[in-house]
């Protein structure tokens, strides 16, 4: 997982491009946070929501 910092704000700001590993076409989402730590649980709780998605539609 390469998270990188947004260069176009003055602030700090991190993103991460995450794709939907469950579905066969493009699902993309951009996670965005003030802190590396932050987007991480984001993109762990965004997958959490995928995965149970994608078993209540099998």
């Amino acid at each position: 997982m390469e998270i990188k910092k947004d260069t176009t704000t003055k602030k700090d700001r991190y993103y991460f491009v995450l794709r939907n590993p469950h579905v066969n076409y493009p699902d993309i989402k951009m996670i965005y946070g003030p802190t590396e730590q932050a987007v991480k649980d984001k993109v762990a709780a965004q997958l959490k929501k995928w995965k149970e998605l994608s078993l209540k539609v099998s």
